[in-house]
């Protein structure tokens, strides 16, 4: 499995500029995708199929989906190495214009709405502060009075 840190997303990055460059395409250092932009790729192609394909064009959209995948395994000599190639294509087939605006879009992380609600971070900062200070004083040896 492909680890989540920072050497995990230079591999995946490594992996997708030589799929690049295998497509004659150049990506700058800063456009070339991470997994995270693999993932959100594979996410819009299956939205695409869900939501934009009419209904008896759908199986044919999937299998289609699936034909490519199955090439990807039979080339590639691990599991991991067909799933890259497949997740690397699938996002270099999107237009330019698409691919900028997956790499520009941010999600949303629990902080960031914690920022948006002024009154409430305030007072989940409060009562993780009241938590450190009766965790800290329990272990200096103070009496601390849980209610």
């Amino acid at each position: 499995m492909i680890s989540r840190d920072a050497e995990g997303d230079l591999f995946v990055k490594l992996r997708a500029r030589q799929v690049a460059e295998s497509r004659a395409m150049m990506l700058p250092a800063e456009k070339v995708p991470g997994l995270q932009l693999l993932r959100r790729a594979f996410h819009q192609r299956s939205y695409e199929i869900n939501l934009l394909t009419g209904g008896k064009h759908q199986p044919a959209a999937m299998t289609s989906e699936v034909d490519r995948l199955r090439d990807h395994v039979s080339d590639a000599q691990t599991p991991v190495g067909a799933y890259l190639h497949y997740l690397a294509n699938l996002y270099l087939d999107f237009p330019e214009p698409a691919r900028e605006l997956m790499l520009a879009y941010r999600e949303d992380h629990m902080w960031d709405r914690l920022e948006q609600r002024p009154l409430l971070s305030k007072i989940l900062y409060l009562l993780i502060a009241v938590a450190i200070a009766g965790i800290t004083l329990r272990l200096l040896g103070f009496p601390v009075a849980v209610p």
